[in-house]
Order: C-alpha cells, then structure tokens, then sequence
C-alpha cells in the first residue's frame, strides 16, 4: 500500500507513479538548508552546504533489525518490531554497506538571520510511502567504551507509525534549529520500497524579511526497488531475509579480478594525517613508514584513503588587506579560497600530524626529531596542480591573518621544497589553504633518526579533494596514479637584481642555504618577500650585512624567529632560518657539520633552533660545531649577539660525500649590532663594506718590511738577555697573558663590567627568555689580550695601553708569514672589526 501524509493527516491512496527527479544514490545524504541571497532551498546533497549534485539516500537490505526494549527506544514502536534504519554518524564507515543522513544547517550563517530569532523552523508537510517512516535526531557522542543502535533524541522527530504505548508519532511538530551545524540523524522504514518526503524551514533574515524553502527527499530502502521507482513503490522484502536470488542469473562468472579494498573518502573528523610509524622486520631492521591515523578509523596506508574539504571549506578573503589583516600569501582581496581548518569544524576532516606513535617513540632518543618536507604539489597522475597549496601554523580565522603568512611551513607561491622539524611526541594541526578547487597530490617525506643512529626517510603522495567540482568517490589515491615526483632538491629561486654595495639584512624573511653540487659546496642567502607570495632571490651570503637591534632584554637581535612575526614589524625585524635542502641525502654518507670559526667583535655569538628547542651555537660557552641532517628545512630560528659592534664571523660547512670525500665551504658573516645609547659609533664602512671587502691601509714606503730582520738586532736563535730591544718586553716585566695581581679575581666580575644588566647567551636565561636581563657575561681578559676560548673563538675587548709591546712580542713569536692574522688580532685587540 502507499501512504500519503498530508500536514498531520494519514491517508491509503493506491500507488501512483511520481517521476524520480533524481537517481544518483550514496550512503550518505545531507538534507541540507541554504540561504543565498534571501532565496532558501533545501535538498538531498553529497555537501553539508548543499552546492553538490541532488542525491538520493540506498538503505541496504541488511539494515533491518529490532526495535530495542529499552525505554528509550519506545518512541520507534513496539519491542522486537522488525525495521529498516540508517546507521549514526558514529558507526558510519564508507567502507561498509551501510547508509547514514545528515541534516544540515551549515550553509547558514548567523549573521544572516535576525538577532530576536536566529534559528531556522523546520517541520515536515508531506510523506509518500510504502510503510511506516520515522525521522529524528540521534546523539552527537557517546559514554566511552558505549556503542549503538542509538535511541532517538528530542531535538526533532517526526513519525507516520505508533509509539510503543499506541499513541501516533505525528508529523505536526515544527522544530527550531540553530544555524552553523551538522546533526546527527537517523532515519526508520516499516517496508522496503521507495520513500519520498518533504521538509521544509521558515526563517527570519536580518532584515526582518522572511525565507525558507521546501525540498523532497528521496530513500530507497531494500536491494531490489529500483533507483528511479516512484514514490511510494513497495518492493515486499521481508525484514532480516536477504532478497532472493535473480530468477536468471548470468552463468558466467565475471572475468574482473577481485578488486582491492575500497578506498577510503575521509570527510569529516579527526585524522592526522602526517604520522610516521617505525616497522620492524623479521631480523629486527626497522624502517620509516608514513601513514595516517583517523581516530575512528585507526591507522591507515595513504594509498588508501582519499580526504576531502568540501564548499564548507570555503571562504571569502576580505575586500580590502589592511596591516592587520592582510592575506597576500594566498590570494587576492574577495577572492575565494578553500581552508581545511586549524580548528576542528563539523562537515570537515580535521587534519593534523602526529609524532606520537608508540613505535616511533621506542625506536628513537628522547630528544629526537622528525623532519618533514614538502616536496612537491602537483595534479592526478602527475598533472599541473589545480592551483597554490600554502600550509600555515595559525588560526585562520583568528590570529593567523595577523600573521601575513608568517606562520608558513609551505607555500607552492614561495618556491618547493620546504619544510620543518618537529620533535618526537608532539601532535599539532594546521590551516591548509587551497586558491582553486580539484584534486591536489601533495609529496610530503618525513625523517628520522632511528635506534641504528642512522637517517631514515618515507616519502608518500597525499590525496586532497577540494570544492566539489569533484566526486572524491572517483578519485584514486595519488600514489596509486603516478610515481613520486622527482625533486632536484635545491629551493626555487630567482636570480638576485644586481645592486650597488652590500644587501642590508634589516626586515623580511632570509634563509642561509646550503647545496652541493657534485664536489662543490655553496652557501648562500635567499631573500623573501614579507608576505611569502613569490619564488625567493638568491644571493651571495658574504654580500649581505646583518643588521642587530638592541631588543628589551639587553641582546642584539639580528635574526628573529619567524613563528613570532608581528605585522608592525613586517619589514623591520629580519626573520632568519637555514636549511640544507640543496644536500641531497642520497650523495651524502653522514650529516652536514657546521662549525663557528672565528667571531672578530666585541661580544659573542648566539644560536637557537625552536621546535625541538636547542642552543645551536652560544661561543660564550664554547659551544661552536652544530650536526645538520641534509635535505632538511627549519622553521623557527633566532639569532642573537651580546654587545654592539660590527662582527665578522667565520663559519664552515662540511659534508662527507660518497664520491669526492669531505667537502667543505667556508664564508665570513658581518654583522652590525647598534641601539640608541650603546655607545657604538660607526664610520664611513660600518653599513657599507662587509668583512670581506674591508682592505688594510696601505704600508707608508719608508716602513720597514716586517718580514725583514732588524741588522742591529741579534740573531733571533741567540736573543740577548740584557737588550731586549725597544719592541720586547722586558724579562722584568710582567707577562701581559698574566692575570694582574692588582685586578679582580678573574672568578669575579670586573667592576667594570655592567654587572647583571648585561646579558649573556651562556647564562641560565637565554636571550628572549624572562629574565634574561639578570644573566652575566664572563669575566673579560685583564689584559686587553684575546682570549682564545673554546673552538678558537676570540672574544674581544677595549683598547689595553700594552697592546703595542704584546703586537711586538706576537710578530717575532710568529714570524712574517702571518701578517694578516696580526692585523686581525691587533684589530681584536683595540675592539675594532677584524680587517681581511
């Protein structure tokens, strides 16, 4: 029989064909409400938002069951009454053969409706069936270790059958739903066959103009109704039997082979999708494998799962980019892009990494780190990228807009590779922004360092479905389409417009890079926009002037961590990382060595590398060779010197190569720390010359050569005790090595020291921390003489009046093959830049 229901009355009408308006079919089917414009609609969709194609919902013939005897189930009807019924959000896997209904409001912004009453009304006017049909709202969640069938809520429920106490369910309840959300629902069927009902909503906008719309729903319930049937075809399948056979079954087998595993489309909730595991074999050898893990799910391979951020996604860039919100980084004003979100949203996967696996964590040190690298974004089968990925720290609709791309660990805009550190144990989530909808292959590769001390990598393609220009149900997994694209390994770049003396590091984002190529090994400087929106200039390292600033606790601050980027500082504050990602790992036999050579300046140096947090070089406290992974990229770095000045710093990279041996570079940084009030006074080649253009004066002619041996000396294998010369120091003198006695206990600080307002990388609170203006430099040579510290780093003083008699005592110490280092230590010594 067919059932009609108008409004609230029942009637039995014979069957009449009702032409099917639509016959695609899913397993879950969003009734969802919009509101563009005024104009409501409500309609069958695969999108909570209700832009994708009319779809109708397939309830298996397996679906049937009883109704529970709980009391919480009596609305349904009576105990054991056997019923068709959709599964809950909560047991929905679109592996299996199951069905699920959301009804959505999600499209609907609040802002659109009217203050007094920002709810949308809905209610049900008409059902056409061929049994019984129920439709209501279900739990959002459940007690831990709970599971389903889940009783019907209140929120909303509308019924053609009897409650368990012979009352009706009734169709005459109209039920105010907020706007913004996604709500569990279920559905239950008395017969199998087609089922067609209305619903429909009334609203208030803002403008006290009212809207709404009426949309019908189509389910088909059984294996056997046909999926363009009419509403309120009855079929005759007996609840819990399986249908019958096909009274003609084709007798050949099918030549298909046994198809693989259904892919995954993961559409909504938790799944960090970057999460590397370690695999161990059968003799113990353990790899690095790259998987995701979904929290309902559990973990999975990515050539098995599809994600997809639907027009839920969507957002609308402002009109006009002010300082404080400005998002050149990914699009233009009043564009549309597409965010799978930092924060969790319903409707959306939420997609986070994860380096908390039990067996990554067992197989690694307990200060270790994994690297991540975004290789490359490009399009099914290898095939141009629909449009820019960019992978941001922050918020997006809270302080990440602030931060103008500052918190981006990638951008296809700014050049591929890239990436980032992020230590073992940690679990973070980011915005992924997308400028055009489509299908995006993202070749991401991850590292470690595992139990045998070794580097290990994974690279794997993840599969991103944007918009809905797309089914993702059609879509397979990238890995699966093309091999992993191949990566040259150094960043993209521009070539560098030429200019006229050194490029003053004072604002926007730099990174020092390292590439090998072959036996050559280079470091140079990339410069980047504030706004990260375009391919990075590459540029000589040794033609570039950091310029430091003296910040709030006492340190002079010449490279900031960009995580920390401030728009009223966009193109002030110089943001400073490095990567190796020109080294490639498959030419290299172990890490990349970085050593600090020689600092020339009146203070000392210092290092930090944020997220795993470490001092990378503090020549306070000697620490002055880092270990690099090649390949890698870092994200959050700060640098720092303790006094004002100009610095020339040497530094050098090595490699060990598998075909040309240890390779190495060296280059010389200058660096110039100022501050109002620091006394530092520069001259004319403060700003202008770089260590390495500085030139000594030229020698006056009537100058001896130094080189040469003074006749009225004596030999210098033979010195004469009783005439040391007017250069020498007399035997009678003190050695000006030797602490003086008259001086402080070199234990204790100078009392011309600034005491505890002088900050020091060494001391407990390092520069940037609270308390960092307590901390106290080490004792200064008494002297005036250069202390060579640890690792040969020479921290400089003032001017000494003995410098003139210890420069004599240097040269006929070391003879007149080291002119140059005399004048860099007689420089030292006077506390002025080291000339080359």
């Amino acid at each position: 029989m067919l059932i009609t229901i108008a409004a609230v009355a029942v009637t039995v009408v014979p069957a009449v064909p009702v032409a099917a308006d639509t016959t695609a079919e899913s397993k879950l089917v969003n009734v969802a409400a919009s509101l563009t414009g005024g104009t409501g609609a409500l309609r069958g969709s695969a999108s909570p938002n209700g832009t994708a194609p009319d779809l109708q919902l397939r309830v298996p013939s397996r679906l049937a069951q009883e109704v529970p005897a709980d009391s919480s189930f009596s609305w349904l009807g009576p105990t054991g009454e056997m019923r068709w019924s959709t599964v809950s959000l909560l047991d929905y896997d679109q592996t299996q053969d199951v069905a699920a209904l959301r009804l959505s409001t999600r499209s609907v912004r609040p802002t659109t409706l009217a203050t007094e009453d920002p709810n949308l009304h809905f209610s049900m006017p008409n059902v056409v069936a061929p049994g019984s049909f129920a439709l209501y709202g279900l739990p959002e969640s459940r007690q831990d270790g709970a599971t389903g069938p889940d009783a019907p809520t209140e929120l909303f429920r509308w019924g053609t059958g009897e409650q368990r106490d012979g009352s009706p369910q009734g169709l005459d309840a109209t039920y105010a739903l907020p706007a913004r959300e996604i709500f569990n629902t279920g559905a239950s069927f008395g017969a199998s066959g087609m089922y067609c009902f209305d619903l429909g909503f009334t609203a208030t906008l803002a403008d006290g103009t009212p809207a709404g719309a009426v949309g019908t729903i189509r389910i088909a319930v059984g294996d056997t109704v046909a999926v363009d049937a009419p509403c309120g075809t009855a079929t005759g399948e007996v609840p819990g039997e399986a249908p019958g056979p096909d009274p003609e079954p084709d007798p050949e087998p099918s030549p298909d082979p046994e198809p693989d595993p259904e892919v995954r489309v993961i559409s909504d909730g938790h799944i960090d999708a970057i999460a590397p595991e370690v695999d161990t074999d059968e003799s113990g050898a353990q790899s690095l494998a790259l998987r995701a893990h979904h929290d309902t799910l559990g973990w999975l391979d990515w050539d098995r799962f599809v994600l997809h951020s639907d027009d839920t996604a969507r957002l609308t860039l402002p009109a006009t980019f002010t300082p404080a919100n400005d998002w050149t980084f990914v699009g233009e004003p009043g564009q549309t892009i597409w965010n799978s979100p930092y924060s969790q949203v319903p409707g959306l996967p939420w997609v986070g990494m994860s380096t908390q696996s039990p067996t990554l964590r067992a197989s690694t040190a307990d200060d270790a780190s994994v690297s991540v690298r975004i290789d490359a974004v490009t399009g099914p089968g290898g095939t141009q990228a629909p449009g820019h990925l960019a992978l941001d720290t922050g918020r997006a609709h809270n302080y990440g807009s602030e931060k103008n791309g500052a918190g981006l660990l990638a951008n296809t805009k700014n050049g591929l590779p890239a990436g980032y550190l992020l230590p073992v144990g940690t679990h973070v989530h980011y915005s992924w922004f997308f400028d055009q909808p489509g299908v995006y292959c993202i070749a991401i590769t991850v590292g470690a360092e595992l139990a045998d001390g070794t580097l290990h990598t994974a690279a794997e393609q993840l599969t991103h479905v944007v918009g809905e220009t797309v089914d993702p149900a059609t879509v397979q997994p990238c890995g699966t389409t093309a091999d992993y694209p191949a990566v040259d390994g150094r960043p993209s770049t521009l070539p560098a417009e030429p200019v006229d003396g050194p490029v003053l590091v004072e604002g926007s984002f730099w990174d020092v890079s390292l590439d090998l190529d072959g036996s050559a090994l280079r470091a140079d400087l990339l410069r980047s926009s504030s706004y990260r929106d375009a391919l990075p200039e590459r540029l000589e390292l040794e033609d570039a002037i950091f310029r430091g600033s003296l910040a709030d606790d006492g340190a002079y601050w010449f490279g900031h961590d960009g995580g920390k980027f401030s728009y009223r500082s966009r193109d002030e504050v110089p943001y400073l990382r490095w990567n190796t990602l020109g080294v490639p790992q498959d030419e290299v036999t172990g890490d990349v060595t970085w050593t600090i050579d020689r600092v020339d300046g009146p203070g000392d140096l210092w290092v930090e590398q944020e997220k795993p947090r470490r001092t990378v070089f503090d020549t306070a406290a000697g620490v002055t060779t880092a270990s690099v992974w090649p390949q890698t990229d870092t994200s959050n770095t700060s640098w720092a010197v303790t006094r004002p000045g100009k610095y020339c710093v040497e530094t050098t990279w090595s490699v060990p190569t598998q075909e040309h041996g240890t390779v190495s570079t060296t280059r010389t940084l200058t660096i110039v720390a100022d501050g109002d009030g620091d006394g530092f006074e520069h001259d004319a080649g403060t700003l202008t010359e770089t260590c390495v253009d500085e030139t000594p004066p030229d020698p006056d002619p009537s100058d001896p050569d130094p080189s040469d041996p003074d006749p009225s000396d004596p030999s210098p294998s033979d010195p004469s005790p009783s005439d040391p010369g007017p250069s020498d120091p007399s035997p009678s003198d003190p050695d000006p090595s030797d602490p003086d006695p008259s001086d402080p206990s070199p234990s204790d600080p100078s009392p011309s020291d600034p005491g505890p307002s002088d900050p020091s990388p060494s001391g407990s609170p390092t520069p940037g921390e609270p308390g960092g203006s307590d901390s106290q430099d080490p004792p200064e040579p008494d002297s005036g003489t250069p202390d060579a510290g640890p690792g040969g780093v020479l921290a400089a003083t003032g001017a000494d009046p003995l410098a003139a008699v210890v420069a004599a005592v240097f040269l006929l110490l070391v003879g007149s093959g080291l002119l140059v280092a005399r004048r860099r230590w007689v420089a030292a010594v006077n506390g002025a830049p080291a000339e080359n």
